[in-house]
């Protein structure tokens, strides 16, 4: 029996073939025995393990999850950091450096600043989807993909600047701002980076790219949130 595809690798599914393997039999009863929202995160997060020319096996999915829910007690503060990092993961997709992931150490990073709100338990269910973020991480975030472009400075340098703030508040990082200080954060970053180069989008020295990959560098080399000096000097002058 066929069941569709793979959530995961989006391969075909056949049934015989699932139970008739230990790993992946028990992935299936591990994932069924999980609510369906946690699971479903779950499923998402484990794609981020993926290859693009593997697939995952059943083992390292069994591995990864046994290990994934052995973090924390509470399987959905375990979910809501899961669904941060997978909102993470896909800024990196979408500029091009995201790499499949090796270990748990980001979510682990994560975990640690994910405050759940009082409708924790309801608030992942696919059916009902949470009308604000669970955690103060993830409405710092929600922030700057919303914040608003200031005179002057074009729309794609905005979304690069917060896009890249919003990857550094999930890296462990120390003295990251206070969350209700973000907005004054983001537009004193933009107004100071704005001035200081002859900024293209498409450059490849002073393009998006660049910049996004001057705040991961500066950020993962210092250990603690950059200056604005510190991101500068990932990005050539001419």
């Amino acid at each position: 029996m066929q069941l569709s595809r793979c959530p995961v690798c989006h391969s075909r599914i056949h049934m015989e073939a699932l139970v008739q393997d230990e790993a992946g039999r028990a992935l299936l009863g591990l994932l069924s025995g999980l609510d369906a929202s946690v699971s479903t995160t779950l499923v998402t997060y484990l794609g981020l393990f993926r290859s693009a020319t593997r697939d995952l096996a059943n083992d390292r999915a069994l591995r990864l999850s046994r290990e994934v829910l052995a973090l924390h007690s509470d399987h959905n503060v375990i979910a809501t950091a899961m669904a941060e990092t997978v909102q993470s993961m896909r800024i990196k997709q979408e500029d091009g450096t995201f790499k499949p992931l090796t270990n748990h150490n980001y979510l682990k990073r994560v975990l640690e600043s994910v405050v759940i709100s009082p409708a924790s338990n309801t608030a992942l269910m696919p059916a009902k989807p949470a009308t604000k973020p669970e955690s103060k991480t993830a409405q710092a975030i929600e922030m700057l993909k919303s914040y608003a472009t200031a005179d002057g400075i074009p729309e794609w340098f905005t979304r690069t600047v917060c896009g890249s703030l919003a990857e550094l508040m999930l890296m462990g990082l120390e003295g990251v701002p206070a969350y209700d200080t973000l907005s004054l954060v983001a537009e004193r970053w933009l107004k100071e980076l704005w001035p200081k180069r002859e900024w293209r989008k498409d450059c490849r020295f002073r393009g998006a790219k660049r910049l996004r990959t001057a705040f991961v560098q500066a950020a993962e080399h210092r250990g603690r949130w950059p200056t604005v000096k510190d991101v500068l000097e990932g990005v050539p002058k001419a």
